[in-house]
């Protein structure tokens, strides 16, 4: 028998992202009709930012997360034990949200609300994966931070 899998592209826009929830009940020997407990688990990484200690006052104008996997391919039989991700595409994406969002600086702070929460496929990022901020600072000096 075959295992299920999902494919699984994350689209660029983050509205469009939709949370993963799996759950297998492993093989059942019965032939009556009867409940079977399921525990669901999230197959997706939810991905958001925050302020680190060093952040300065000012506006987060954007955050991209560049060069990684957008699509995977999940197999159930995987949940437990080996890893239930395939890379079935050498296609790196970027991956970016306008904010405007002004900050205080305070560690722990919320750059992104719950609604700009990035669904992402588990990845290990490879070396060309980047984070950038652009950050406009109390004094208007514009930076970009990599």
């Amino acid at each position: 028998m075959c295992s299920p899998r999902i494919d699984i592209t994350s689209p660029s826009d983050v509205a469009d992202q939709k949370d993963l929830l799996v759950a297998q009940s492993g093989e059942v020997k019965s032939n009556a009709y009867s409940t079977l407990p399921l525990t669901f688990n999230h197959a997706l990484t939810a991905v958001r930012f925050v302020c680190g200690e060093d952040m300065k006052k000012g506006v987060v104008k954007s955050i991209s997360l560049k060069n990684v996997v957008s699509r995977a391919r999940y197999f159930m039989s995987s949940q437990t034990g080996s890893e239930p991700w395939y890379r079935f595409s050498n296609e790196l994406k970027t991956y970016t949200q306008t904010l405007n969002q002004t900050v205080t600086g305070t560690p722990g702070e919320a750059i992104t609300n719950d609604a700009q929460t990035l669904m992402m496929i588990p990845q290990k990022l490879n070396g060309r994966a980047e984070l950038e901020v652009v950050f406009v600072d109390e004094k208007n000096n514009e930076y970009t931070l990599t």
